[in-house]
């Protein structure tokens, strides 16, 4: 059934009140997720403070599309969900988790995903390749983790050539097969 006019205008007051609250908003477009799916990335979220809502398309882009410059239909031809939060240390969290569930998914080879339609971050909305790119890029920990492999890996190497030389037999160790015979 669809919504009156004063239901599509509660909701739209609905969202701009989260994403006026909001530092960061994250607008997803997905198509044919499960629920039990849907409700794991929303654990994901939650533990990485951030919200996903999903919202009535029609009505975010005929009462919001000031906020989201550049968010037109064509975009977000799927159903469309909101990520937001107030949590500034870490913006790009969102992405990884996201990141992570199409990764698995696609591993799964399931048929259902997330699509980034764009991010509005700063007062400046970044378009879909932009959100894409920084989905994909490491987190801190695997950076710092690449970083130390990188400066162990050299000194590893070394010694193992080290320990190499060390095993390797001398002239002393070899004992003439005749000197045991006898």
């Amino acid at each position: 059934m669809p919504l009156l006019k004063a239901q599509k205008h509660e909701l739209a007051q609905k969202y701009l009140a989260s994403v006026e609250s909001a530092n960061n908003v994250i607008v997803l477009a997905f198509h044919a997720i499960p629920v039990n799916e849907l409700n794991q990335v929303r654990m994901d979220l939650y533990e990485a403070q951030w919200t996903i809502e999903i919202v009535k398309k029609r009505v975010l882009l005929k009462w919001l599309a000031w906020k989201f410059d550049g968010l037109t239909l064509d975009q977000a031809w799927w159903s469309v969900a909101l990520l937001y939060s107030q949590n500034e240390e870490e913006p790009f969290a969102p992405l990884k988790v996201i990141s992570n569930h199409i990764k698995a998914w696609k591993k799964a080879k399931l048929e259902f995903s997330f699509d980034y339609v764009g991010w509005w971050i700063d007062a400046t909305w970044q378009d879909k390749d932009h959100v894409t790119e920084l989905a994909n890029l490491p987190s801190k920990e695997e950076l710092v983790w690449k970083f130390i492999y990188m400066l162990n890996h050299p000194v590893s190497s070394f010694a193992r050539v080290l320990q190499a030389i060390a095993d390797k037999p001398t002239e002393e160790d070899h004992v003439p097969a005749e000197a045991t015979e006898a």
